[in-house]
């Protein structure tokens, strides 16, 4: 079985408490932590992004947003946007951290099933639907921005595949 570790308030340098940070009894490691994943309210707005400040989330390209701290919940399944914004959900919607989720066909014993199993099982990897309607309407992250994205990333994909094969050759 594979051992977890976490980030502790007092670790320099290294991973120094054995377990997951939910079942850790230090003071100081409770959740959430700073550099945690959070959804929260911003300005009437549910975002997410990583808790960098007691009072401020970070979006993946930096983005910055104030937060009421008593609305601070683990994030759902999916997709956000450069804002914080949902934009991709699970199939069913209700299939997300707070709701009913299905139970796991592929056995969760299986040490290795985190790595090599999960994108099979609907209870760990479910499928992902847009959010309807679109939520974000800032310049550059519209859905039809979102769907060029996906295109690119899939023609790049087969492109990669076809230079293996020609490599091959």
């Amino acid at each position: 079985m594979t051992e977890v570790f976490h980030l502790g308030p007092d670790t320099v340098g290294g991973l120094t408490h054995k377990g997951l940070r939910e079942d850790c009894t230090y003071p100081g490691c409770e959740w959430p932590g700073m550099g945690d994943w959070v959804t929260a309210l911003s300005n009437g707005v549910e975002r997410t992004g990583e808790l960098v400040d007691f009072h401020i989330i970070q979006t993946s390209p930096g983005n910055e947003y104030g937060i009421a701290v008593s609305t601070i919940r683990e994030p759902d399944w999916g997709m956000y946007c450069r804002h914080g914004l949902k934009i991709v959900e699970a199939v069913p919607a209700e299939h997300t951290r707070q709701g009913p989720r299905p139970a796991c066909t592929l056995g969760q014993d299986d040490p290795f099933h985190e790595y090599t199993e999960r994108k099979y099982c609907p209870a760990c990897h479910p499928e992902g639907r847009k959010v309807e309607p679109w939520p974000c309407q800032e310049d550059g992250c519209t859905e039809a921005d979102f769907d060029r994205a996906q295109e690119r990333e899939i023609e790049e994909y087969y492109e990669s595949l076809a230079e293996h094969a020609r490599a091959d050759w």
